[in-house]
């Protein structure tokens, strides 16, 4: 009989597509937040991120509560999926490790605060290329 795979493997299985860390089931996770009809509330988290650090200097996913409304959803998931675009863009880093926190019922105890490493004029320019586009109106439910 052939070697087949488990039927239930193991979450910590480094058998291929997976990964011990979730890295492949947070990467499918960003992708679903990178979908057209996600695009407007992407795109407006991008802005938000990017408009708090002009201002204040730093920001951490909390920070933005107030200022976003739910995705697609129902939640705020795709505030990750905007600062991990950011930081592949090259427009933020941490500050430092990442810090316990509690708030906002976060999914996580450990959240990353975040900083600028481009100037302001680099910022925005990368606004005026990456506008916030209009939601469909047949994706808002």
């Amino acid at each position: 009989m052939a070697n087949l795979p488990p039927s239930n493997p193991s979450p910590t299985d480094p058998s291929p597509g997976r990964s011990k860390d979730g890295a492949v089931e947070r990467e499918k996770g960003h992708r679903k937040h990178r979908r057209p009809k996600c695009a407007a509330h992407l795109a407006t988290a991008k802005h938000a991120v990017l408009d708090r650090l002009l201002a204040v200097g730093t920001v951490s996913a909390p920070d933005l509560d107030d200022a976003l409304p739910p995705g697609p959803s129902g939640n705020k998931t795709y505030v990750g999926t905007a600062i991990l675009d950011l930081r592949r863009a090259g427009m933020i880093v941490p500050t430092g490790p990442p810090i316990a926190t509690t708030r906002g019922g976060r999914h996580t105890n450990y959240l990353f605060c975040w900083r600028l490493c481009v100037d302001a004029d680099t910022v925005r320019r990368y606004l005026a290329a990456h506008p916030i586009p209009d939601p469909d109106p047949e994706d808002e439910s």
